[in-house]
């Protein structure tokens, strides 16, 4: 069994004396700290590997060219897609769009399609099971989203 310690023996001549020296020297090991940078790159991988089946876009965000209206809440579930639309402005908005889910390919998973409706300043609307064209269950592991506004008037 290695303790880490081993013996240094040295001679040191005075007069017509000798001195035996012995030191003892402790060897660092960093002991257990391979083991955690095992770990620790083995769970960076499984993230790494694991990422394409979570959604990367965010449940809430901004819509490009939309502004002062932002989306929160955006859900994919069996009974369709779920979002809530916010005014953030300070003027009443009437707001039409369509929304994208774009794969990892570029390609158009599936499209929801928003009606028209007027938002008041500071208010939020809720969508609930809007239908779905395309794949439901690729459309939750969309990589991006594509908005395509047909009516935003202030």
């Amino acid at each position: 069994m290695d303790t880490g310690f081993f013996a240094d023996i040295t001679t040191r001549k005075e007069t017509d004396k000798v001195t035996y020296m012995i030191k003892f020297k402790h060897l660092e090991k960093e002991a257990g700290s391979s083991g955690l940078k095992r770990i620790a790159i083995s769970m960076i991988l499984i993230l790494i590997f694991a990422m394409p089946a979570f959604a990367v876009f965010s449940s809430k965000g901004q819509i490009p060219n939309g502004a002062p209206v932002e989306y929160r809440g955006l859900k994919v579930t069996s009974e369709g897609v779920n979002i809530t639309l916010v005014n953030k402005g300070e003027a009443p908005v009437k707001f039409s769009a369509a929304c994208s889910f774009v794969g990892e390919n570029r390609k158009e998973i599936g499209d929801i399609f928003i009606e028209e409706t007027e938002l008041a300043p500071g208010e939020d609307k809720h969508f609930k099971g809007l239908y779905l064209k395309g794949d439901l269950k690729l459309a939750r592991k969309a990589a991006s989203l594509k908005w395509t506004i047909y009516k935003l008037e202030q």
